[in-house]
């Protein structure tokens, strides 16, 4: 319910707009929000800003709310099945992780996440290594409850896949990003990656890996890397007809060596109806986000001082420096992060001590200090 309250001229004002018009607006600053209530176990992922709140889940079982108005955190349901703590420690021999980030469907009644990360290891760099969930989760907001998937049941390059980045094409279809990597010889200097982008069925919890058996995500060579690697976002074509993913990766470079590139990131689209991949030839942008936005692959760090921007799928452009640079964040932060799908409100992981997330609320254009329909939104 709106409350209205009239001036002079009897014309009516929402409480933000009157806030806006009667008093000085907040000045826009990434602002602290109250610290996590848990000890995360890996990272934190978010959701999308939902309204006045966002979902937060780390790569254990921890899974909370957090509403933007009030600063207050409220423990939900904790998924069903979590990761190794292997999936999770800094390692740099690791070459990537287990990712979570929160994708919201169409309908806005579900979140679907990957799950049960896995890693495996061996005694040297030849061993053959997956990273990634063996599952995907689904949780339903109004039960508060977890359902999930069967394992995923199908090989990449003759390995097991591991599910790494999701987006939703309806309410009961998903395409998942899967990877298989592998070093085949480290010694000489080549690290090699596999993905496939295969179809997601709820609603008879199946699977369907199209006849392209693979494609090559990643390759390490002793002049550089060209990575599509390490899966971190995806999203879809309005009409369905391509589904696109961003490649993350580490910043740190594998023992012994120093060739390893933190600004060569690629990012791929998968052609449904061809059953191709083709490749985005272009080395501009550091990292994409760990964050989802269903017609929107988000990166960061096209320059210094790690500002977002994203991949617009309905024209392949690129949009840079959506939000002010965060001053305040530790070096390299920004890139867990969820956003409002009017681009209007970001929070991210900015720090490692407390408080660990921050916000920003855009400006309103034309006008001092914070955009009046964020106010209420976020508190003021």
């Amino acid at each position: 319910m709106r409350a209205y309250a009239t001036d002079g001229e009897r014309t009516e004002y929402s409480g933000a707009e009157r806030a806006f018009r009667t008093s000085t607006p907040p000045p826009v600053v990434w602002r602290d929000e109250a610290p996590l209530p848990f000890t995360p176990d890996g990272q934190i992922f978010f959701s999308p800003i939902i309204g006045n709140e966002v979902y937060v889940i780390d790569q254990g079982y921890h899974f909370y709310k957090y509403n933007l108005k009030t600063r207050v955190w409220t423990e939900l349901t904790s998924p069903n099945y979590g990761g190794t703590s292997a999936t999770w420690d800094n390692d740099p021999t690791k070459f990537g992780g287990f990712n979570r980030t929160l994708a919201i469907s169409p309908d806005g009644k579900k979140l679907a996440c990957c799950s049960e990360g896995v890693y495996y290891t061996g005694g040297s760099f030849s061993t053959p290594r997956n990273i990634g969930g063996m599952r995907i989760e689904i949780y339903t907001i109004a039960t508060n409850s977890w359902s999930a998937s069967k394992q995923v049941d199908f090989n990449i390059n003759d390995q097991q896949a591991r599910t790494r980045a999701i987006v939703w094409e309806d309410n009961d279809i998903l395409w998942v990003w899967c990877c298989q990597r592998y070093s085949t010889s480290y010694q000489t200097n080549l690290y090699i990656g596999w993905g496939k982008c295969v179809k997601y069925t709820i609603s008879i919890d199946t699977w369907t890996p199209y006849t392209t058996s693979y494609v090559a995500i990643g390759r390490f060579t002793g002049t550089g890397l060209t990575r599509y690697g390490a899966q971190s976002c995806a999203a879809i074509k309005a009409d369905k007809s391509e589904v696109y993913i961003g490649a993350a990766g580490g910043g740190v470079n594998p023992p012994g060596y120093t060739v390893y590139h933190a600004s060569d990131r690629r990012w791929c689209r998968y052609i449904v109806a061809d059953d191709e991949y083709w490749h985005a030839d272009i080395y501009v942008y550091d990292k994409f986000c760990f964050a989802y936005d269903r017609d929107k692959l988000w990166y960061y760090g096209a320059g210094d001082d790690c500002r977002q921007g994203y991949i617009d799928t309905a024209d392949n452009s690129a949009n840079d420096d959506q939000f002010e640079e965060n001053t305040d964040r530790d070096a390299e932060y920004g890139q867990y992060c969820g956003i409002s799908d009017d681009l209007l409100i970001i929070i991210a992981h900015a720090r490692s001590p407390a408080p660990e997330s921050m916000s920003y609320g855009v400006k309103a254009e034309g006008m001092p200090g914070l955009n009046p329909a964020l106010m209420e939104v976020l508190g003021y």
